[in-house]
C-alpha cells in the first residue's frame, strides 16, 4: 500500500475530508487513481492544469483547501512535505 492509499483510507475511516492536490494531468492522474481504486476516496482533486504555478509554489495546496472549504491552517498535508522542500510549501501556504 503506498501513501497515498493509506492516507486516503485512514482518512475516510476516521472521517476527515480527504483531498488530493497533484501536479499531474488529470488525465494522467485520473486514469491511474482509478486503475488503483482511490480515484472516488477523494473529495478534492485539484491536478497540474487547475494552476498557473507548479510547485514547489503553494498555489495548488491553497487552491485545495478553498475548494474544500478550508482554512490552510485546519488542513495537513502528508507525503510531500515530509521532504524539506515539501514542508518549505506547505509551511508558507
Amino acid at each position: 500500500m503506498d501513501g497515498s492509499e493509506s492516507t486516503s483510507l485512514a482518512g475516510d475511516a476516521a472521517g476527515y475530508h480527504v483531498g488530493l492536490a497533484t501536479s499531474s494531468r488529470r488525465v494522467a492522474a485520473e486514469r491511474n487513481l482509478k486503475t488503483v481504486g482511490l480515484f472516488d476516496k477523494f473529495e478534492t482533486v485539484i491536478f497540474g492544469e487547475n494552476t498557473v504555478h507548479g510547485k514547489p509554489d503553494p498555489e495548488i495546496y491553497l487552491l485545495a483547501c478553498e475548494r474544500a472549504g478550508f482554512a490552510p491552517e485546519e488542513c495537513a498535508v502528508p507525503g510531500t512535505c515530509a521532504a524539506p522542500s515539501g514542508y518549505a510549501v506547505c509551511k508558507t501556504a
